[in-house]
């Protein structure tokens, strides 16, 4: 604005004596240069020059008493002047600064900077490591917890157990040991050299050797040396601090304290005849993993036996009040070393705690019963609420039943017959569940029994707009033989409304739904496909039953377009599937001779009108081109008629009207006797499938037919960049007998490029790679794992080496873990496997872990700085892919190599690819990992289920 306005004055002063003066010469605009923006000195000191450049008058500050300008201010000139800057020497620690060239209209700043004889500022330059040989600094432990979250003192991040160094610069309000009292612990504050510059609150720490201070001990003053090792956290997203009772000072001037030898030896099985103790339970739940507080694996129901040694805040029965539950930890002799925390138990008998009941004290000797889980993955507990006292100091509950239903199942689960809660829950606790978008149900089934707890704001009013409850039942509405009924909706399988009947504890019931085992260990309704067929006798008038046969209408395409919206007709619809399939929700056109509808959501059963969908569309393994029978709801949305609410019936036919490959198989997969289409078939339908990740093909096979349909985008035109193409053969070319070619290569098992010959209708081809059978039921090729041999007897010879080889020359293998680790020695610190040419080497490290074979996830496990390295004695390999495992794609660790380059892996990556030309290569895993959709950081490790190597 100054520029601005002196330019308007000076234009308006030439214009008042334009008429009577010569023009005078236009102003120059402001201009300034300086030649250098930062400097550097040594300790001890000197000169630097500095360059000026202005076209008016300038002048240098500076706040930095130790440099001094010669000069240090100057007229204006076209020309460069020099200035001479000096630096005093700096006997104290490195320092910055900097300074401003200035005219009236703008400036420039210089930065600083000089080597001290001290060094580094310890208050401003992190350093360590956090382990015990390289502790943290101040500043390094403040840095580590800045990613860290917090959402209440119950929810927050922590880091892994690291050792902090400092001084001790303040002490908080009865922050001593000794102000401690009875806790035994000490909260105060930690810099780099014990002034308030930059602190890191020690808060709630243990004293030496991880014990309770005790009289006599000595006590911690400013400007003591520490070393404190526990956990960080982020209290409130903004105080770095250590996690409250989860850490210790190490040492103390000097001096560490001994934390009573070994840790406890892990001992017992966790029955009642031998249960854990505190070790033992904590060893139960280390490879447990923790995503949230709704997402988690635990034990089963076990006993851990122990003495109190410390009881948290508001711990005990007494204190928690109308809860009536305690939280302590245990030890195996009452001292606080070894310990193993029990969250939230209920009391003897698995009651709630009532007045007038012995409370618990430090130093009494209890057994628990119930589930064990990993909290945050760090944190050995049992699970809030699944667990109870069974005895305390020798005295257990009399009339206790143990956790969950009790008494004989009964019932078959019709309206006739429904299940008691027993019955319930042994009928759900047989399905399997494996995340919460994957996992068994039972059929709609009826359960009756009384309302024996109501869970937190779990009534329909609680429930508020929800419109839902959740609730436990028992046979005879006491606290025994509870069954949890969750989210379940209203009278009529409506949200409940403002002004009906709520629950309420003695309630008699009838449940109508869905059940599931929730984590494999919780039978429960499944939330939001369950609902109160009866409360207390009264139903609900309109309450939707599933339709009889004689109430579903068989309709063409046509026809249903033309009917009228409804939500109790039931109509069946037979017709072709295509257009753009969503595969996790069910969604597709449907044609038939007579038109085309949107169907929005099939499920593999019936569900409900109105009911969320389960996501079980993928698991019918249907594709574009199968005939297939539904039945649904008419709809509409946005004005677009839809099938709506709909469930499968059956397949009629796959591909068009082809009820699959038809005549008598034939050939045996090689090059001279290459499989029909029907042969093709058969060796692929005798194979397993899992999952994505886990099924079983067979090796490279050649199959010979006819291209008879092309699937959707499938030439290798349409495969774009991909360069791969999907279409069906049969022997005849014509639409019987198909067999599916899905994404395979173009000649030479090379990508399709521009200009070359395109697939069509009509065309020979053999077809040479690996056979699958997709979802136990679809019998084709392995995507990416198959290429054409020939095109209409044209074919491409392949060198081996080349990156296409042909099959059966030794340089191409894939690799299994469910299947190749056979016999392989698990636990040892080096397992390998050797197949032809090939040898697969998992090792650790010194501070790793051992590799593992895990057969229940059907992966090979390579922990943080452990490596694992493939060898050839053939061709130099020029692809390795890793296929991760669902594990492995949660924990996204950093892979490292020997020779030629690897791809990062990021959020949603299922595989990860080595390129080059080698003959071995080593990949060596990163110490950290970012896990889950929360950012954790965590130790590194390497999850895989399968290798391709080329």
């Amino acid at each position: 604005m100054k520029i601005q306005k002196l330019f308007l004055s000076i234009l308006a002063a030439a214009s008042l004596f334009a008429g009577c003066k010569e023009p005078e010469p236009e102003p120059t605009i402001p201009s300034l240069t300086v030649g250098q923006t930062e400097l550097s000195f040594e300790q001890g000191g000197g000169t630097a020059t500095l360059t000026v450049t202005s076209n008016r008058p300038w002048f240098i500050t500076s706040d930095a008493d130790w440099l001094a300008f010669n000069p240090s201010k100057g007229a204006a000139s076209d020309s460069p002047v020099s200035v001479t800057v000096t630096a005093l020497s700096n006997s104290s620690m490195d320092r910055t600064s900097s300074f401003k060239v200035s005219t009236d209209f703008d400036y420039r700043s210089v930065t600083v900077s000089q080597k001290g004889q001290k060094g580094e500022d310890p208050n401003v330059t992190p350093s360590g490591k956090g382990t015990l040989e390289d502790p943290y600094n101040v500043v390094a432990a403040i840095n580590a917890t800045s990613g860290l979250s917090w959402t209440s003192n119950d929810e927050y991040q922590t880091t892994g157990v690291v050792y902090v160094k400092g001084k001790i610069s303040r002490i908080a309000e009865k922050g001593s040991f000794t102000d401690g009292g009875t806790f035994g612990n000490a909260s105060f504050f930690i810099s780099a050299d014990g002034t308030t510059t930059k602190e890191l609150q020690v808060y709630r720490c243990m004293y030496l050797g991880n014990k309770k201070y005790k009289s006599g001990q000595t006590d911690i003053k400013v400007g003591d040396e520490v070393i404190i090792c526990g956990k960080l956290m982020n209290y409130k997203g903004n105080t770095p601090e250590t996690d409250a009772n989860n850490a210790y000072v190490y040492s103390l001037n000097g001096e560490t304290g001994s934390q009573g030898g070994e840790e406890p030896e892990p001992k017992g099985t966790g029955t009642l005849e031998d249960p854990y103790n505190p070790a033992g339970a904590a060893a139960a739940v280390k490879d447990l993993t923790w995503t949230s507080n709704e997402e988690y694996e635990s034990t089963g129901d076990v006993y851990v036996k122990g003495k109190i040694s410390r009881i948290v805040d508001k711990g005990t029965y007494t204190e928690s009040g109308t809860y009536g539950n305690a939280s302590f930890f245990i030890s195996e002799d009452g001292e606080q070393s070894g310990e193993f925390q029990v969250y939230r138990a209920l009391y003897l008998g698995n009651k709630k705690f009532e007045s007038g009941q012995t409370d618990i004290k430090v130093g009494d000797e209890v057994i628990i019963y119930g589930k064990l889980m990993n909290y945050r993955n760090n944190t050995p507990e049992t699970v809030s609420g699944k667990c109870y006292l069974y005895s305390l100091n020798g005295v257990t509950g009399g009339d206790d039943p143990g956790p969950g239903p009790s008494g004989d199942p009964n019932g078959t689960g019709t309206l006739e017959d429904p299940y008691n809660p027993a019955g319930a829950a042994a009928a759900a606790s047989k399905l399997t569940y494996t995340d919460k978008n994957n996992y068994e149900t039972t059929e709609d089934v009826y359960v009756k029994g009384k309302i024996c707890k109501i869970a937190n704001s779990g009534t329909f009013t609680e429930g508020g707009t929800y419109g839902n409850a959740s609730f436990f039942i028992s046979e005879d509405g006491t606290g025994d033989g509870e069954f949890y009924v969750f989210r379940t909706l209203y009278l009529g399988n409506k949200k409940f409304e403002e002004g009906q009947t709520d629950i309420k504890v003695g309630d008699e019931v009838i449940i109508y739904g869905k059940l599931m085992n929730y984590r494999n260990n919780t039978p429960e309704t499944v939330s939001g496909n369950s609902y109160l067929y009866s409360l207390n006798g009264v139903t609900g008038g309109d309450t939707p039953q599933p339709p009889t046969p004689g109430e579903v209408k068989a309709v063409t395409v046509a026809e249903f377009n033309a009917a009228p919206e409804s939500d109790s007709q039931v109509y069946e619809l037979v017709g072709t599937i295509g257009g753009s399939i969503n595969m996790t929700y069910g969604n597709f056109d449907l044609t038939d001779e007579t038109g085309t509808v949107y169907v929005y959501g099939l499920t593999a059963t019936e569900l409900g009108f109105g009911m969320k969908n389960d996501k079980s569309y993928e698991s019918l393994g249907l594709k574009e081109g199968d005939k297939i029978k539904l039945h649904g709801y008419r709809g509409s949305f946005e004005g677009k008629i839809e099938v709506m609410y709909a469930w499968f019936i059956e397949k009629v036919s796959g591909g068009g009207d082809n009820p699959g490959p038809t005549g008598d198989p034939n050939g045996t997969g090689t090059l001279e006797d290459p499989y029909n289409p029907a042969g093709a078939a058969a060796a692929a339908s005798k194979l397993t499938y899992t999952d994505k990740n886990n099924y079983e093909t067979t090796e490279d096979v050649y199959v010979k037919g006819k291209i008879c349909k092309i699937a959707n985008s499938g030439t290798f035109t349409e495969g774009g960049t991909y360069g791969n193409a999907s279409f069906f053969i049969s022997e005849d070319g014509t639409g019987d007998g198909e067999f599916y070619v899905f994404r395979t290569l173009y000649l030479g098992n090379k990508k399709f490029e521009e200009g070359q010959t395109d697939i069509k209708v009509g065309d020979e081809v053999i077809i040479c790679g690996k056979l699958m059978n997709y979802k136990g039921n679809t019998p084709e090729t392995e995507a990416n794992s198959s290429y054409l041999y020939s095109l209409n007897g044209v074919t491409v010879v392949v060198e081996p080496g080349s990156g296409g080889d042909t099959p059966g020359d030794g340089s191409t293998v894939s690799w299994k873990a469910s299947t190749d680790w056979t016999g392989v020695a698990d636990g040892a610190e080096t397992i390998s496997y050797k197949s032809g040419n090939f040898t697969i080497t998992a090792k650790k490290e010194k501070s790793s872990n051992k590799p593992t074979v895990n057969s229940g996830a059907n992966d090979c496990r390579v922990y943080a700085k452990g490596s694992l390295t493939i060898t050839t004695s053939g061709d130099a390999m020029t692809s390795i892919v890793f296929n991760i495992s669902s594990q492995g794609q949660k924990r996204l660790t950093d892979i490292t190599v020997n020779t030629g380059t690897v791809t990062k892996q990021a959020k949603g990556d299922k595989t990860v690819t080595w390129t080059g030309s080698a003959k071995s290569v080593t990949f060596t895993v990163g110490e950290k990992a970012v896990y889950g959709s929360e950012g954790e950081s965590k130790a590194g490790q390497f999850d895989f289920s399968s290798i391709v190597i080329k």
